[in-house]
């Protein structure tokens, strides 16, 4: 008696190529946000210091203006990490979600004083 089922019990809405694309330009994105955030962070503090220490006013605005940006590049970061996240997150429900079905069984019904 097999107990599996032949046929996916939650099928994808697409190709699994398409998905798997999708997941891995999606993660890309996301990446990229990412360096321009740590980049920018970093070249903010850098010129930030160096316009201190040597009295440059072109590097102490430089600084700013890219500062000013950061923002910007952190709701890009955030929004760009969703889609990998939740892909990742549907998969492992789905599986998840079947395993449960299988393992667990409607436990009987007990009441007090029934014998």
């Amino acid at each position: 008696m097999n107990q599996f089922p032949l046929v996916d019990p939650i099928p994808l809405p697409g190709p699994v190529w398409l998905f798997k694309s999708l997941h891995l330009l999606t993660m890309a994105l996301h990446f990229s946000a990412m360096y321009f955030l740590v980049g920018g962070l970093a070249i903010t503090v850098w010129w930030q210091l160096r316009g201190r220490f040597r009295n440059d006013p072109l590097r102490l605005d430089a600084s700013g203006v890219v500062a000013q940006r950061l923002p910007i590049v952190t709701a890009f970061v955030i929004n760009l990490g969703m889609p990998p996240l939740v892909g990742t997150q549907d998969e492992i429900e789905a599986m998840t979600v079947y395993m449960d079905q299988l393992l667990n069984k409607p436990a009987p019904l007990v009441t007090a004083g029934s014998h």
